[in-house]
């Protein structure tokens, strides 16, 4: 994957938590985000937001939250 941060092969994408620039938005898709959330889909990943389930059962930002 490319970000315009760090390349491919940057030490960075091995460290914990959140890094990178943009490379979430060049996996989603570029159509059915809230809000012109939209990405640019550049490897056809084609990330569409899911949202998630809390433990009573409901469901929370299944048009703007996305988790693989």
């Amino acid at each position: 994957m490319v970000d315009s941060l760090f390349p491919v092969g940057d030490p960075e994408w091995d460290t914990y938590g959140y890094r990178g620039f943009d490379v979430g938005k060049n996996l989603k898709k570029s159509v059915g985000w809230y809000n012109n959330g939209n990405g640019f889909d550049l490897y056809g990943f084609g990330a569409l937001p899911g949202g998630f389930r809390y433990y009573d059962g409901s469901f929370s930002g299944s048009t703007n939250l996305g988790f693989w």
